[in-house]
């Protein structure tokens, strides 16, 4: 039985969405995971609602299938919920004729795309069901305590279950009124912070002191019998941070991410973190049950899950590694297969590479010459152990491997890697790539066998996927300075042997050469972008940032430099992305005259964060006339001067426009989709 699973929400044009985020695609064989991907991997807009063409096109390729031999698709969603958003869809386009409720929307979006019709074959899974089974369907625990938390979804915030028998019996359920996640999600808007930036927050927190806000915030909620609590209601909890002077000061855009922000991320979290106990631990004393399961967005604060796991109230914890609603693709299609009585193997996950693979080595060996004279590459033998060395000697790499990982960590195939030690790497790391805050930490990785000798696990043993915070043994916090953050925590990965093989080696090499099992891993990819997928992306990153080397399965990548690369870039190939387009507009300055503006942005209601970038009308001139064919210099005409150089390469970093080189085919995914053998990662089935 091959069954479908998707997120998504109906736009195809516009990204944004009333009801959804981080569309995605599931394929599962007999409740094997066969293939599995965001959308926003492969559109390469960051959080995108649209409808999951790409990742369903890629699933059925990786399974050398058509839409037509699928069996079930299931949607993440109620049924009444996409009837609702299609009807607010029509109401705001006056002109559109009426497309029938959800279910005839959607066939007509399959239609159009694949040209199959599926409405007999549409099921509609409940939001926070769909949540459930993402987790107890692959936590392979016989029975166990299920909690969701999020922001909304189907009108409740929250769901708690019981889950044995490979059936989930809800006993509790949370209403919007009752979100964490929302609330959380306010919290974070008023600190400056934009949306999907709840993480930041979470960040943040332990550079505060949670009692300067605690009061204030413990008079934003009570707690009540029964694992239940209550909210005050949005007037007053407005009032009261009004009264507090938390609006003035939160708001202000200049002021930097310390002291009083800080201060009230971390009363924001000690209030959710408090909550969340409150309705957990209820469920574990009353419930029975010895193993939870958790899933999302709200599972996603590790922070909170890693105070769970000091309780001592559950044997095993499973935290969904996709607990965002980009997961909720996968837990619909296990919520079929039940509903079809179809066996499911209830193996535990062993990981979640599931996304495109690179290709094979003859293919990625042709890709990277097709770079030259960009990056020159060599073949290594021993990749893992020369890889250490390069890490061991401070450096810096972007480390592609395989098939990406599914769900919103890079856990060793799309990861960007540095020696753990020196603390300066944090902040080294940020300038040459991410840009991002310098509050924010860095996980470690390291070796399953070792992980007791650096880190806390409170009892449990085995952290796969970077879902838990835990403590740093205290001795141990000096030594990873890079990871180690400011409360003494870090979001650890345990690596072994069976999960990925490649990786475990690398982190061997690397300790037999410093002493240390641990890596620096952060995800493949700069502030602008999704994580890396293909090969292309992996070049583009490097060559836009500081990373010092880069591995791609078993090449070793060098750069030239930046006038090097400023000179034969003429040579390579401009496009620019679907989401982003040119604008101009006049204006009238000070002494009357008029004056045409040109830049190029992104849409302003994407939730890849609206930007502009105004451009001189010699780099507008070269965008208009970016075709994905010619290349720069058979566009301009003429040599570049300096400023134009400079203008163009900051439109790269940024992701407004993008390069390749002249002889290579467009669409460097659906050519290994079209060409290379089938290379199915199946967790339950391998």
């Amino acid at each position: 039985m091959l069954t479908l699973g998707i997120n998504s929400s109906f736009h195809l044009l516009r990204e944004d969405s009333a009801f959804g985020h981080d569309a995605a695609a599931v394929l599962l064989e007999d409740g094997c995971i066969v293939a599995a991907v965001e959308e926003e991997r492969l559109t390469r807009v960051k959080h995108t609602a649209a409808f999951p063409a790409e990742a369903i096109r890629y699933c059925l390729a990786e399974a050398r299938t058509t839409l037509a031999s699928v069996d079930q698709i299931a949607v993440n969603g109620a049924e009444k919920t996409f009837d609702l958003e299609v009807y607010l869809y029509f109401l705001a386009h006056p002109g559109m004729s009426w497309p029938g409720g959800g279910r005839d929307f959607l066939n007509q979006l399959f239609s159009q795309h694949f040209g199959a019709a599926v409405r007999s074959r549409l099921s509609f899974c409940d939001h926070h069901i769909a949540h459930a089974w993402s987790a107890f369907g692959c936590s392979g625990f016989p029975q166990s305590l299920v909690i969701t938390l999020d922001g909304a979804g189907d009108d409740k915030a929250g769901t708690v279950l019981i889950g044995r028998d490979q059936t989930l019996t809800p006993i509790a359920q949370y209403s919007v009124r009752e979100s964490i996640g929302m609330t959380y999600w306010f919290i974070t808007q008023l600190l400056g912070f934009r949306h999907f930036d709840e993480y930041k927050v979470m960040g943040l927190a332990p550079w505060g002191n949670p009692e300067r806000f605690g009061a204030l915030f413990r008079s934003l909620y009570t707690l009540l019998e029964g694992g239940r609590y209550r909210f005050a209601d949005t007037p007053t909890v407005k009032q009261r941070l009004q009264n507090a002077g938390i609006l003035e000061i939160a708001r202000r855009s200049s002021d930097s991410f310390t002291g009083v922000k800080a201060d009230i991320a971390a009363a924001l979290q000690k209030m959710t973190e408090d909550i969340c106990l409150h309705m957990i631990g209820h469920h574990a004393r009353t419930s029975g049950q010895q193993n939870l399961c958790l899933a999302g967005g709200v599972a996603h604060n590790c922070s909170m899950v890693g105070k769970i796991s000091k309780t001592g109230w559950f044997r095993e914890i499973f935290v969904q590694p996709a607990a965002h609603d980009g997961g909720g693709a996968l837990g619909a299609a296990l919520w079929i297969h039940r509903q079809a009585n179809v066996p499911h193997n209830s193996a535990p996950l062993k990981h979640v590479y599931w996304g495109p693979h690179l290709g094979s080595h003859e293919q990625i060996e042709a890709r990277l010459k097709e770079w030259s004279p960009l990056v020159s590459s060599e073949v290594v033998a021993d990749i893992a152990g020369r890889a250490a060395q390069l890490l061991a000697e401070g450096h810096v790499i972007g480390w592609a491997q395989g098939r990406s990982e599914f769900g919103p960590r890079a856990l060793g195939n799309r990861s960007i890697l540095a020696d753990p030690r020196p603390a300066a790497n944090t902040s080294r790391i940020n300038a040459m790539i991410k840009k991002r805050e310098a509050f924010r930490p860095f996980a470690p990785a390291v070796r399953q066998e070792a992980f007791s000798e650096y880190f806390d696990g409170a009892g449990y043993e085995r952290f796969p996927y970077m879902t838990v915070v835990l403590d740093v043994l205290e001795n141990k916090r000096k030594l990873l300075g890079a990871v180690t953050h400011v409360d003494g925590t870090a979001r650890v990965q345990t690596v072994s042997r069976d999960e990925n093989a490649l990786f475990y080696d690398l982190l061997l090499n690397f300790e037999q050469l410093t002493g240390v099992p641990i890596l620096l891993n952060t995800s493949f990819n700069n502030h602008a972008e999704p994580i890396v997928q293909t090969v292309d992306e992996a070049v583009a990153c490097f060559l836009t940032s500081g990373l010092d080397y880069l591995v791609v399965g078993r090449c070793l990548v060098s750069k030239v430099s930046l006038s090097e690369l400023k000179t034969a870039l003429p040579g390579f190939v401009p496009s620019i992305p679907s989401h982003w387009h040119l604008l101009q507009w006049s204006s009238v300055e000070a002494a009357g005259e008029q004056r045409l503006h040109t830049a190029i942005e992104t849409n302003p209601a994407s939730p890849d964060h609206h930007r502009r970038y105004e451009v001189t009308p010699e780099v507008f001139r070269i965008l208009q006339n970016s075709d994905g064919r010619k290349t720069l210099s058979s566009i301009v005409g003429h040599p570049l001067s300096e400023a134009a150089q400079l203008e163009l390469f900051h439109l790269w970093t940024e992701r407004g426009i993008l390069f390749r080189p002249h002889q290579a085919k467009w669409d460097p995914l659906q050519e290994h989709w079209e060409s290379s053998d089938r290379l199915v990662a199946v967790q339950q089935c391998r």
